[in-house]
């Protein structure tokens, strides 16, 4: 007599393994994006004050810019 496997069992696991690998998955996305901001945050502080202005932004708006983009004090994101 040979046993088959459940479909309900097989679900279950290719489930819990979806949900690990979606999981994994977000990580590795928060982890590349959080890798671009500092890159990115190095290059705008590498900058002199006149480019910075050419841009649009202040030295000390550079982490609140790579966080969120460029903004209006609301919050909302500015289009142009």
């Amino acid at each position: 007599m040979s046993t088959i496997a459940s479909p309900r069992r097989w679900l279950s696991a290719t489930a819990s393994s979806n949900r690990f690998a979606f999981a994994a998955l977000m990580v590795a996305r928060r982890f590349r994006r959080r890798v671009r901001i500092w890159e990115d945050r190095r290059k705008l502080q590498a900058l002199p004050d006149h480019l910075l202005a050419d841009i649009g932004i202040s030295r000390s708006e550079i982490e609140r810019v790579t966080d969120f983009g460029r903004g209006d004090p609301v919050g909302r994101l500015c289009r142009f």
